[in-house]
């Protein structure tokens, strides 16, 4: 299978390069430098020089306060280059993957969002990844496929971060709650998805359960041993300028039905604490 990856060097984008070519695929991932994906232009020429069998987009913008301060940038990325691929995708006939958020949900709704729950986002982050599922469906509704998933973990994430800050206290948000998700186990679901030939739609992919983020960083640092303390906080889902949904968690139900399915957030975790020994 020949694949055009864009965000190869990325956390989950790195994964999926690595697990693909595994597989024996030919994987052509160019970088920034190489192809802007904001260059529709560029694009058009690596795919009408060589027409992949799959284009994948892992590549976005995370930002959430930045975001909020220069939402055009984030809707270059989020919504307007993930259009044109879509457009590109449908013009040559191509399957084309592309990811998306629990954040395109208000987070009011008391339970985990299942893929057929109405979006509502409540940023500017999560408006610009709608809007790019929106168009990416609209655009090329038998060959787009849309992967929602939650918190990343996996590489420099965040639980890195908080392991090597080496500080006696670390504050985490406490009233949020997010399935965490290994971007290994991301990677590998996807890949799961291509070879099931599942039908394009939207899907959830995500680690079974959910929890809150202080939680999770507080069984990040028990498992690891470390004696950092971490301190729930409660920002009532506002902080550094940015509106944040409640609860963001996701349920993977369609992909389940195909027989994707993923371990619990708590086996991820442990997983992926192993790997950094």
């Amino acid at each position: 299978m020949r694949v055009l990856l864009f965000g190869g060097t990325g956390q989950l984008g790195s994964e999926l390069l690595a697990q693909g070519t595994s597989k024996g695929w030919t994987i052509h991932a160019p970088s920034v430098d190489e192809v802007d994906i904001q260059n529709v232009e560029a694009i058009k020429r690596i795919i009408a020089g060589a027409p992949p069998d799959l284009i994948i987009n892992a590549a976005g913008y995370h930002g959430l306060a930045s975001a909020e301060r220069e939402p055009q940038k984030a809707l270059a990325i989020n919504f307007i280059a993930v259009a044109n691929i879509a457009i590109l995708a449908q013009t040559y006939q191509i399957p084309f993957i592309t990811y998306s958020t629990g954040y395109v949900f208000a987070g009011d709704k008391g339970d985990c969002y299942e893929e057929d729950d109405v979006p509502c986002p409540i940023n500017a982050y999560g408006r610009s990844k709608y809007m790019g599922e929106l168009l990416a469906r609209r655009s090329a509704p038998q060959l787009a496929t849309v992967i929602r998933t939650s918190v990343l973990f996996g590489g420099e994430s965040f639980l890195l971060k908080i392991l090597k800050k080496n500080k006696n206290k670390v504050k985490v948000s406490d009233e949020q709650i997010i399935s965490p998700t290994y971007a290994k186990h991301l990677a590998a679901g996807t890949i799961q998805l291509i070879e099931k030939k599942a039908p394009a739609a939207i899907y959830h992919l995500v680690s079974e359960g959910a929890c809150s983020l202080a939680y999770l960083a507080m069984e990040t640092i028990k498992l690891s041993g470390s004696s950092t303390k971490i301190i729930p906080v409660n920002s009532r889902g506002y902080r550094k300028g940015v509106h944040r949904p409640l609860n963001s968690s996701l349920r993977n139900v369609r992909a389940r039905s195909l027989g994707v399915m993923f371990p619990s957030w708590q086996g991820a975790l442990k997983e992926y604490l192993k790997s950094l020994s």
